[in-house]
């Protein structure tokens, strides 16, 4: 006979169903917090490397703009800018002697472009957006590039040499060359080079033995050794070297340069430019091909701490009286050479779109009391930081004045 064993129902284990469902609501309740959670902490990285970024940059663009303008001006060891080009050919980079025909053009150590058109993110390609025009830039500063500078952003343009210099040891005027201490490989690591056809040549200063003189000119030939030629070489129709530009008109009297130095010329331009719809910060050195230096950068304006007192005869140079704009510097008998400091001004934005909404913003162009507060576009979300420099030039600072 078989036995069967009944257990009480009470013992049963389980979950109900009202019970497995509570149970699912809480554990989703919970899943849902800590999803939040970590998309919170995603969104908090993901800004602060933004701005981490845009703080990095802010200081890097200021820090490439620094750098050249404290040397505006420095031809080696010489206290003025070249008495004497050889130039065939002046364009917008060699404009750094004394003076030129018309005893103005040259000279500039420094040189500012204002920008006279509303803020936009608009592109130009007409000089007139600018005061004063930017004429000087010719062919070898093609504004209707792709890369086209943006309107309503000033353009910086720096003239100076490179501080490294080859020592001239010897110099044979009848073969028109100089021998420096390094060879051809120590001078093209510095950009000193041969000029060829396919492209331009190669513009330097020397500076004589006793600091007191210095000439610029295109080298015409790099020998492996070390030599320089500086033959005449016309930047016309049929030349041969046609794209060596500017090329020599004349040929440099150097008789008393043995001991002193040669220089590479180097211009920099500094602009902002749009590039598959981004802003950047570019740098154009002499006739090369404009780098691309900092992204992120909106806007650049830049006024000129002027001082009123400074007379060339003396060269007394001291402290900025007021600071102008690049068109209300050549006013009166105030020029180039009476600006000692350079304020720069750019707009930075983050590369995405972090902030919650969209995030108005002031950039006071000017630095008057005037603010303008500017919208962003109806999809950015970006977040804008201002950064600021003042920088002196190093060249035209004021020297202690020497006791009897």
């Amino acid at each position: 006979m078989t036995a069967f064993c009944f257990r009480d129902r009470r013992l049963s284990k389980g979950f109900t169903l009202v019970e497995l469902m509570i149970a699912m609501l809480l554990g989703a309740f919970f899943l849902n917090g800590v999803l939040h959670i970590f998309s919170a902490a995603k969104q908090s990285y993901r800004t602060q490397e933004n701005l981490a970024r845009l703080q990095e940059n802010g200081r890097l663009a200021l820090d490439f703009i620094s750098q050249d303008v404290r040397m505006a001006g420095y031809w080696g060891c010489s206290k003025s800018a070249p008495e004497t080009d050889h130039f065939d050919k002046k364009n917008f980079f060699y404009q750094f002697t004394k003076e030129d025909s018309n005893k103005k053009k040259l000279g500039k150590a420094l040189e500012g472009f204002e920008a006279i058109t509303p803020v936009s993110a608009g592109l130009s390609t007409s000089v007139e957006n600018w005061a004063p025009k930017l004429n000087p830039i010719d062919e070898d500063f093609d504004i209707t590039s792709p890369d086209n500078l943006l309107e309503g952003s000033d353009v910086l343009t720096i003239r100076k040499v490179n501080p490294q210099g080859f020592l001239i040891t010897s110099i044979d005027l009848k073969s028109k060359s100089l021998q420096v201490n390094a060879n051809a490989n120590e001078l093209a690591s510095a950009g000193i080079t041969k000029p060829t056809p396919a492209n331009d040549g190669v513009a330097v200063v020397a500076v004589s033995a006793d600091c007191a003189s210095a000439q610029a000119f295109q080298i015409t030939n790099v020998l492996s050794t070390g030599v320089i030629e500086y033959k005449d070489i016309a930047s016309k129709a049929g030349s041969a070297l046609i794209a060596a530009r500017p090329g020599n008109k004349a040929i440099p009297a150097l008789t008393t340069y043995k001991g002193g130095t040669v220089h590479l010329v180097n211009t920099a331009s500094y602009y902002v430019a749009t590039k598959n719809n981004e802003k950047l910060l570019y740098r154009k050195t002499n006739t090369d091909v404009a780098e691309e230096l900092v992204d992120g950068v909106e806007q650049m304006q830049i006024l000129y701490g002027v001082d009123s007192d400074f007379k060339p005869a003396v060269g007394n140079y001291s402290a900025p009286n007021y600071y102008v704009t690049a068109n209300k510097v050549e006013v009166g008998e105030i020029n180039w050479d009476n600006v000692v400091s350079v304020r720069v001004k750019l707009l930075l934005a983050t590369a995405d779109n972090v902030a919650a909404h969209r995030l108005p913003y002031i950039f006071n162009a000017d630095l008057s009391d005037l603010t303008e507060t500017i919208p962003p576009d109806k999809e950015d979300k970006k977040i804008r930081r201002v950064f600021t420099a003042t920088i002196a030039i190093r060249n035209r600072l004021a020297q202690p004045i020497a006791t009897q």
